[in-house]
């Protein structure tokens, strides 16, 4: 679909924090940049993720992982993640350790099945031991 149909577009997105020093008097020495500078367009049927500058390089990272990759229909109807899309930001954020949470029921017999997929595009995942 062209950007002459998107549902939304944004272009040259820029979102900045100040980082600010005094007690009386506040001065901004500088800004941590969220993101900067990013253009999108989301269509019908399509969703977005980012990653910002805030999530990249993180020490340990806490995401969501409702659905095996197998399921990814039923976590694009209910708009959750699958392991695959959580390995993957993870990946792509460079971060040092990731903890998934938020299983669907349906893997509470077998939950090591979430771990291996996610391991298998993110190797930082945190197995919890038992």
């Amino acid at each position: 679909m062209s950007q002459a149909h998107a549902l939304v577009q944004v272009e040259n997105l820029r979102k900045y924090f100040p980082i600010t020093r005094g007690i009386l008097i506040q001065r901004q020495v500088g800004a941590v940049k969220a993101v900067d500078g990013i253009t999108f367009s989301i269509n019908r049927g399509e969703a977005l993720g980012l990653v910002g500058d805030l999530a990249r390089g993180a020490q340990c990272l806490l995401c969501e992982a409702s659905f095996l990759n197998q399921d990814r229909a039923q976590a694009e109807r209910t708009g959750h993640l699958t392991t695959r899309a959580c390995g993957e930001i993870a990946a792509a954020a460079g971060v040092r350790y990731l903890v998934p949470f938020h299983f669907s029921r349906r893997y509470e017999s077998e939950p090591w099945r979430v771990y291996e997929e996610i391991a298998a595009v993110c190797p930082q995942v945190v197995i919890p031991k038992g």
